[in-house]
């Protein structure tokens, strides 16, 4: 199939612009859009208004030199300039330097340009431009990714630093300094090598130098904590409680920059203080506290890596990009991948902000009248090229008989995305999940109301998904529901683990349940949402 480009020549001379047309007709790949102008004021009106893929230029012309021409189209169109390739009978070397110092692609020089020499040329600035507005776009994308996670960062409670081994000083630190201890970063940073000795107390400023040995010997992934002092802005002292990652490695493998993230346990401290009146009350919550550690813990090495990992492919694919060196086939797999990790970055992101919005009570649903039906078979229909990927089967079997209820359509379809979604992950090739959508008889809807104490009357629709896949074993059941459970328990397939708290929590906001069974490990799992149905009445459907 051929490519359609425009070209504009822009020449005074109808021979040549006669010649470089019957040159652009001999190419088979490409089917030019061929326009013509005699003057540079006309040429640069068809540049503004029609937005040529490239211009060939005649150096010398009636009204304006090809030089002046290419100052004056970088006035008018600045970055969104056509690709220009200047042609003339003079072999001024000079002039080219020139030429090229105000945007001109190439140059080429009239009576030696065969055919053959001004296609090539041609075809590659416009490839080039191509490749250069893909970079462009890819690289404003990663900057609004980058800010984003800034944004992530800022409001993470605590304090979010990387420490500098070689110069001894932070070289970021997040507004949680503000918070915790009353210093902006601005301060910090003016404390340069002196931060420590300014604000540490002397006794843990001691193991300092002991706390940083560890790391020779800490592997890439894995953490270490810390206790320390420090006092604020006031001179009231602050014990806190650290936990710190390698974050950067020199050329020779040993360690540059150090990630931690710092919290404020004064109380916590203070409570140990008082351990022999409330020893046994100590012990609860220092149990409790340590679960909940090793939870963050394993989250934030999680998180760190999940949003890290497409960061390092758009970065590395966009210097292979930049470099120029690649093929066409390499350059489509490049922007795939870069697109692709776009994407995956955007969804971890959005679970994220999805659990923020949870924990603050702001995960709102926008009201409509849904048929339950059509909802489910999009979550089927989004979820079937991931699973024929794996050559999964997914079998449905809905009830054809009106399933209504008042809810918000995204957000279930959202549900049912996030278990299907898993079923797939969990499930080996070759592999089938059922989705089954039903109406509940009156008999079923007698058991269900006694197994709830009788608090849900009236009609309800049942979904269930079930796969073929890992199962779940029998203590991790209760906990599924749970934020970050697959990291403490579940085998590490992708994602934050946050996919089924944000289902319950959907399911809920809509009245209803959802439960999870599995006959043990390797036997598969089971997803079963009830959800109360609406009927619809007139004035409804007046609405």
């Amino acid at each position: 199939m051929t490519q359609q480009r425009t070209v504009l020549i822009i020449d005074d001379s109808p021979e040549d612009r006669e010649a470089y047309r019957r040159y652009l007709l001999r190419d088979q790949t490409h089917h030019y859009i061929i326009l013509e102008e005699e003057s540079a004021e006309a040429g640069l009106a068809q540049c503004q208004k029609l937005h040529p893929d490239s211009v060939l230029l005649d150096f010398r012309l009636p009204d304006l030199d090809g030089l002046e021409f290419l100052e004056e189209l970088s006035h008018q169109a600045g970055d969104q300039a056509p690709p220009v390739i200047m042609l003339t009978g003079q072999g001024d070397e000079a002039i080219a330097v020139r030429a090229m110092k105000l945007g001109a692609q190439d140059y080429l020089i009239k009576g030696r340009t065969s055919a053959s020499d001004l296609l090539f040329t041609l075809n590659n600035v416009i490839e080039n431009a191509q490749l250069r507005r893909e970079l462009q776009q890819r690289k404003a994308e990663l900057q609004e990714s980058q800010q984003f996670i800034q944004k992530i960062v800022d409001t993470t409670p605590g304090i979010v630093y990387v420490y500098d081994l070689k110069e001894q000083c932070c070289v970021y630190i997040n507004r949680g300094i503000t918070d915790v201890l009353g210093y902006t970063a601005d301060q910090i940073s003016e404390m340069g090598a002196t931060v420590l000795k300014q604000l540490m107390h002397p006794e843990d400023l001691q193991r300092v130098p002991e706390h940083l040995q560890q790391f020779d010997l800490l592997a890439d992934g894995k953490t270490l904590e810390f206790e320390y002092r420090m006092h604020d802005a006031q001179g009231n002292w602050h014990w806190l409680w650290s936990q710190e990652a390698v974050f950067k490695r020199n050329a020779s493998g040993a360690i540059q920059q150090i990630l931690g993230i710092a919290i404020d346990v004064t109380e916590r401290k203070q409570a140990e203080a008082d351990r022999d009146r409330l020893l046994e009350r100590e012990k609860a919550a220092r149990a409790e506290a340590e679960a909940a550690n090793r939870a963050k813990d394993e989250f934030v090495a999680m998180v760190t890596h999940d949003l890290r990992a497409p960061l390092n492919a758009i970065q590395g694919w966009t210097q292979l990009l930049r470099s120029g060196k690649l093929d066409a086939a390499a350059r489509i797999q490049a922007l795939e991948t870069i697109e692709r990790s776009t994407r995956n970055q955007a969804r971890l992101i959005e679970d994220l902000l999805d659990i923020s919005r949870m924990i603050q009570g702001r995960l709102e649903l926008e009201p409509g009248w849904i048929d339950l039906t059509a909802v489910v078979k999009a979550a089927i229909a989004a979820a079937f090229p991931a699973a024929n990927t794996k050559q999964i089967a997914i079998a449905p079997v809905l009830d054809n008989s009106s399933l209504t209820l008042r809810g918000d359509a995204n957000r279930l379809q959202q549900v049912l995305g996030n278990l299907l979604s898993n079923a797939i992950k969990f499930t080996p090739e070759g592999g089938r999940v059922d989705v089954r959508l039903a109406k509940l008889g009156n008999r079923e809807l007698e058991v269900r109301s006694r197994e709830t104490d009788g608090r849900m009357g009236g009609s309800y629709a049942q979904i269930t998904v079930t796969d073929t896949g890992c199962g779940i074993p029998p203590e991790l059941l209760p906990y599924v529901f749970d934020r970050y459970r697959q990291a403490q328990g579940l085998a590490r397939q992708g994602g934050l683990g946050l996919g089924l708290a944000i289902a319950r929590h959907i399911v809920e906001l809509h009245g209803g349940t959802i439960q999870a069974s599995s006959p043990g490990e390797d036997q598969g799992a089971t997803f079963t949402i009830q959800l109360p149905l609406t009927a619809i009445t007139p004035e409804d459907t007046v609405e």
